[in-house]
């Protein structure tokens, strides 16, 4: 075998090692966030879905949940439903309290909070575009 085919094969077993890694990094991201939900939230997560190694869905008594690691921790977020727009967002949630009020005092999405009219599709401002840059830029340092 030469140089070549050598260094083909290496690079192929290197990148199936990292797939497997991260593949095991999601799903113990996943399996350990599902173990911090039930002690903020007193109740065993009914199902839980890896995303990556940084995100998961957790469903919970028909609720639905997204939990994201972040700079500054974990962030768990439920979803919701805007009662002007009828479309579902998320609301961050930090303890049993916080999510009985985000599922007793229905919010506005932040579209419909924005305009008195129920949301329609609009160009983000320049502000909005450089904060979700910012956000891709974030995601992809802490994947890399």
């Amino acid at each position: 075998m030469g140089l070549r085919e050598r260094a083909i094969k290496a690079y192929e077993e290197e990148k199936k090692r990292r797939k497997e890694h991260e593949k095991r990094r999601t799903k113990n991201f996943a399996e350990f966030k599902a173990r911090e939900f039930e002690k903020i939230f007193g109740a065993k997560p009914d199902q839980v879905q890896p995303v990556t190694p940084y995100e998961c869905f957790i469903k919970c008594d028909g609720l639905t949940f997204r939990v994201h690691e972040a700079a500054y921790g974990t962030t768990f977020e439920v979803s919701v439903q805007c009662p002007q727009c009828h479309n579902q967002f998320f609301v961050e949630v930090s303890s049993l309290s916080s999510l009985g009020e985000a599922l007793s005092n229905p919010a506005k999405c932040p579209k419909c909070s924005e305009s008195s009219e129920p949301s329609e599709p609009r160009e983000p401002s320049v502000e909005e575009q450089i904060v979700q840059k910012l956000r891709e830029i974030l995601d992809l340092l802490q994947e890399g």
